[in-house]
């Protein structure tokens, strides 16, 4: 029996915690039909929080000890996405807040976001943003 097609994928935050991506996205296809289109979210390489990590200032989740946090960068996703056609790529999301004052509903910026403009830091998410977000067709 073929399996069940959907209008629309989603996925937020799911693959890149898999220790097999690819296995994931090529599935995808068997769920999508010519005018399907997938969402996906992928954490960026090319990202502050990224080099962030790579420094020891952050983390890639806010509870420590998450096994699999994969991260991507552009020709790594077209590679990954290979299979199919991607009609919008972008980045998002630079989370601004000191993580243990959040967990209480306290949102106290990191110091270095402080003082920054909005147009900064709007510009800043759209070049290293910690999400890249994806839309598929498929070919």
């Amino acid at each position: 029996m073929p399996a069940q097609k959907f209008d629309l994928i989603y996925s937020f935050g799911v693959i890149h915690h898999s220790p097999n991506p690819g296995k994931i996205v090529d599935s995808l296809k068997y769920y999508m039909h010519e005018k399907s289109e997938a969402r996906i979210m992928l954490y960026s390489k090319d990202s502050w929080k990224n080099y962030m990590i790579e420094i020891d200032l952050d983390q890639p989740e806010a509870q420590r000890g998450c096994p699999i946090a994969n991260t991507y960068s552009k020709l790594e996703i077209q590679e990954l996405f290979s299979d199919f056609t991607i009609t919008s790529l972008e980045k998002a999301h630079i989370f601004p807040y000191k993580i243990e004052q959040y967990k209480q509903g306290i949102y106290e910026k990191e110091d270095w976001f402080k003082n920054m403009p909005d147009k900064m830091f709007n510009h800043l998410e759209k070049k290293l943003g910690w999400h890249t977000l994806i839309k598929l067709k498929l070919k």
